[in-house]
């Protein structure tokens, strides 16, 4: 490899395992070396360090505190320097996809939980496993800087000659603007607070421009306007409206004993400097009395913040009504989980990607292998909302239909016309002295293309064409009148609940059930109903789907059942007609079904719907260990 250097330490002595090992791009400068530190090209001072670690299976828990004196020693919690540290940790968790925990895995699951947010570091595990022979994920990485080339969120891998797979993967280095902003610390306004009267007259005496009334602006002249506009409001801000002030998370703790121990450490501190500053000789042994005095206070208030501070994360939990499931982990996540600054990153898409066709050219970053990089902030929100755009509008947008090809065809008519005006410098109305914009008059005879909302109802009402395609939204207003229209009808047709046949309707759910002792009658009683149901829908032109319909059979167990009364239970089966292309679809037959929120068994013992319930909860417990600081859930 050419163009890399090739970067190790032996470890000839060993038994078990060798050493570590970087290759990186030649033209970077080492300035130390197994520890690699990097400095970035630009303006920002920001140092990167790369290390390649090896952890014994011996060190235990002081592989933690080894750890922690990497962070400390290489000052990694300032915001100028930023870390790669890889390599084979010999740690095993199950979230990283291996089949048992071990103690050092544990370990650095506290470490993530108690240290890792004060370095803005995230471990990042391999997507499969490193260690081949044993099937075991022992190589992670732990970086403050992002990583480009993710699967799963999970690290890539190569062959190596080793037992274990190499790591690789992309970062992208940090630019000076994300280095400004996280120098920056911002402070919270309290508009609420705000007097706005004062903030009006301030405002105007911030905003002195006078814009012209008396001719029509160009787009240049509004955009600097506006921009001017905008300046002076955000200066009026940092200047008028009241900012929140930085809570002292200590004086939560403080009770009475605190507050006394704290009065006489102030006390002996006072009396410990008039003995130092007048003649100290002469009371040495009042000022060495003096000193463990202090020191014995400064313990006590130590002892006394940590259980001040237990008692009081002791409290708050207590007021937590595990019952209220709206409340339950928002309180959670408020007083045990940290609030990380939101951060997004760089967009990495490929040159092709239609989404770039809105992205200015300046905002655009190439890299050699047929990828752009989007950095500017409000870019990569361009690309955001253009990617969910791209998934969600197909819903809404109603592509196909006649209505949206008439209100595209008036549409581009408009915006022909409004670019011609535009090209040829013509308004709807000239500003002049006579006629000025504060108090200006439209002239009849010019075409406008928009109006008012009232006008707007009048136009949707006259429309013909009202039809939807996607059927009807839930929890909307409309939903009882539509529900009266056609289900309110069917319930009481085809003699349902007259006889035998039972039919109940929930919104657009219909439930139809028939009694009976041989599964073979059953079935053919609901097929007629079926095909009747059918064709009364498409009277109203609506279609039944098929998709979310399910049978199911109540039933006592077999061994009580007659040899008559279990013919057709294997077989038991309905089948609907797709109106249009006429295809014949198979109902699914079910021994469990989910009607509003229960899971029913065929023979309605419930005790399926107890476990599915308990299985999610445990699920659910499990994928999210933070919430609650379950540092033991396995």
């Amino acid at each position: 490899m050419p163009i890399f250097s090739f970067c190790k330490t032996d470890r000839p002595n060993s038994k078990q395992g060798g050493g570590t090992a970087i290759i990186i791009r030649k033209g970077n400068e080492i300035i130390e070396y197994t520890i690699l530190k990097i400095n970035t090209n630009d303006n920002s001072n920001t140092n990167i360090f790369i290390i390649s670690l090896y952890a014994t299976n011996s060190n235990k828990i002081i592989f933690l505190k080894e750890l922690d004196i990497i962070f400390n020693k290489l000052k990694l919690n300032q915001t100028n320097n930023r870390f790669i540290i890889a390599g084979d940790f010999n740690a095993r968790r199950m979230e990283w996809g291996d089949h048992a925990d071990n103690e050092r895995g544990r370990y650095l699951r506290r470490w993530e939980y108690t240290t890792a947010n004060h370095y803005n570091a995230k471990i990042y595990p391999t997507h499969i496993p490193s260690r081949t022979d044993s099937n075991t994920y022992l190589d992670i990485c732990i970086t403050d800087l992002q990583i480009t080339d993710l699967i799963n969120n999970k690290l890539s891998t190569c062959e190596y000659d080793s037992d274990h797979l190499a790591l690789t993967f992309t970062v992208k280095l940090p630019n000076r603007m994300e280095y400004i902003d996280r120098q920056q610390t911002l402070h919270r306004f309290n508009f609420k607070a705000t007097k706005w009267g004062k903030f009006q007259h301030k405002l105007q005496s911030n905003y002195n421009t006078i814009i012209p009334d008396d001719k029509n602006l160009t787009i240049k002249e509004i955009d600097e306007f506006i921009e001017d506009i905008n300046k002076s409001i955000l200066t009026t801000i940092e200047e008028t409206v009241p900012k929140f002030k930085p809570h002292n998370n200590l004086h939560k703790y403080i009770n009475t004993r605190i507050k006394k121990l704290q009065k006489n450490k102030s006390r002996l501190i006072t009396e410990l400097h008039k003995l130092q500053t007048n003649n100290p000789s002469n009371h040495r042994k009042e000022i060495i009395r003096l000193k463990e005095l202090i020191k014995l206070t400064k313990a006590e208030l130590r002892k006394e913040f940590g259980t001040s501070s237990a008692t009081y994360y002791a409290n708050l939990l207590k007021e937590i009504n595990h019952r209220d499931a709206s409340t339950f982990f928002p309180k959670i996540n408020r007083y045990l989980r940290r609030k990380n600054p939101i951060s997004i990153g760089d967009q990495i898409l490929n040159q092709n990607d239609p989404i770039l066709i809105g992205i200015p050219a300046e905002k655009i970053n190439r890299t050699e292998n047929n990828t752009v990089i989007i950095s500017d902030p409000t870019s990569k929100l361009e690309v955001i909302g253009m990617f969910l755009q791209s998934i969600n509008s197909p819903r809404y947008l109603n592509n196909g239909t006649r209505i949206k090809e008439i209100v595209d065809k008036e549409a581009t008519k408009i915006k022909n016309k409004l670019n011609d005006n535009h090209n040829n410098n013509t308004t709807f109305t000239k500003f002049t002295t006579e006629n000025r914009s504060t108090l200006s008059k439209h002239e009849d005879e010019k075409e406008y293309f928009f109006c008012n909302s009232h006008s707007l109802n009048l136009i949707l009402q006259r429309l013909p064409n009202k039809t939807s395609s996607g059927g009807l939204q839930q929890r909307t207003v409309n939903s009882p009148t539509l529900f009266s229209i056609y289900l309110s009808t069917l319930l009481s047709s085809f003699d349902l609940n007259k006889g035998d046949l039972k039919a109940i309707a929930f919104a657009d759910d219909l439930v139809v059930y028939l009694p009976g002792k041989s599964p073979l009658k059953i079935q053919d009683g609901l097929q007629k109903l079926l095909n009747v149901i059918d064709e009364f829908m498409q009277t109203w032109n609506l279609r039944i789907n098929y998709t979310k319909c399910e049978t199911i059979v109540f039933r006592r167990s077999t061994h009580f059942l007659t040899k008559g009364s279990r013919s057709g239970l294997n077989t038991f089966t309905l089948k609907g007609t797709n109106p249009g292309t006429d295809t014949v679809v198979n109902i699914p037959h079910k021994s469990i079904v989910k009607y509003l929120g229960v899971y029913l068994d065929d023979k309605l013992r419930l005790n399926k719907h107890i476990n599915i319930q308990l299985n999610k909860a445990s699920a659910a417990l499990k994928s999210q260990p933070k919430l609650i600081l379950l540092q033991t859930l396995d």
